[in-house]
């Protein structure tokens, strides 16, 4: 961990619904997203809103979340 990069510590895998926000998102919003209730408003990067700046980034359909209760 910390100094130059090693590529055994790269993320390899998918990622989905993936949000940022600027603010700590409080418990109740944390237990929504956990059920797939709802998404706490103000994210300020989706994956909807990101822009691929360079690698190899492969978009697939996720179903999951319309899975969840």
């Amino acid at each position: 961990m910390g100094g130059e990069f090693d590529s055994s510590e790269a993320f390899v895998g998918s990622i989905s619904g993936l949000a940022i926000w600027d603010r700590a998102l409080v418990p109740k919003e944390v237990a929504n997203l956990a059920t797939g209730k709802e998404l706490p408003t103000g994210a300020i990067l989706t994956l909807t809103n990101a822009t691929s700046v360079g690698g190899f980034v492969k978009r697939a359909k996720c179903t999951c979340l319309e899975q969840c209760p």
